[in-house]
């Protein structure tokens, strides 16, 4: 899991997608990745959302430099919120 991070939001305002429609990622990090999704961000840090193996839900601040966006059919974990259509 990574370790959580809390950046300067006075130095760095947070942007947020429309509801539902945020993007998948990928965070690769020495020992494992994890398959979520970007539901914040800043110029130089994301706000990752994924599940856990015991199926809780997960948040936590990282640098940006960890994530790579990734469409919805790489990720081999799906939100059960999305809205598709």
């Amino acid at each position: 899991m990574p370790r959580p991070i809390s950046p300067d939001f006075e130095q760095e305002p947070v942007t947020r997608p429309r509801y539902n429609r945020e993007s998948y990622i990928w965070v690769r990090m020495e020992t494992e990745t994890i398959n979520g999704k970007a539901i914040a961000w800043t110029p130089h840090y994301v706000e990752v959302k994924w599940q856990d193996d015991d199926l809780t839900i997960e948040t936590c601040w990282i640098p940006a430099a960890w994530v790579e966006r990734i469409s919805r059919d790489e990720s081999c974990w799906l939100d059960p919120y999305d809205v598709l259509g």
